[in-house]
């Protein structure tokens, strides 16, 4: 059985709270090497990834929180993660495995080689947007 993504970009509105906002459609396809780069999931290259889950943002816009409990019992490791972190990260630095050690299945040396190559520009699209974060969950 195959695991989806549902991700959505948020930006803030004049009044300060987030909304969702259009993001590319890349970021919606199965990539499991994207997924095990967020989250951790689906992670059989064992990663270390650019975070743990975080849950929902405790002010995450009213769409995404009317979609995430409507999928409740299929929706996965809830996260979020800023823009800001995303382009800050050190993609050209080698890959870090958890305990076990590299996956029989991964033979990137880097976060760069490992993620697509569409992966940094559709974070900088999203902040050329004006996006602040992404907020996701896996399902399946």
């Amino acid at each position: 059985m195959g695991c989806d993504i549902d991700l959505y970009a948020e930006c803030r509105d004049s009044e300060g709270k987030f909304r969702v906002m259009p993001a590319p459609s890349t970021l919606q396809q199965r990539n499991y090497w994207r997924y095990s780069f967020l989250a951790g999931a689906r992670n059989s290259f064992n990663i270390v990834p650019i975070s743990e889950p975080r849950g929902l943002p405790d002010d995450v816009s009213g769409k995404i929180a009317d979609e995430s409990e409507r999928q409740e019992g299929d929706a996965l490791m809830h996260s979020w993660l800023t823009l800001e972190e995303l382009i800050a990260f050190d993609y050209d630095a080698p890959l870090r495995f958890k305990q076990g050690g590299r996956g029989e299945n991964c033979t990137e040396a880097t976060y760069r080689e490992f993620l697509d190559e569409h992966f940094v520009e559709d974070m900088r699209e999203l902040q050329t947007l004006g996006a602040e974060r992404i907020v996701f969950w896996f399902v399946g």
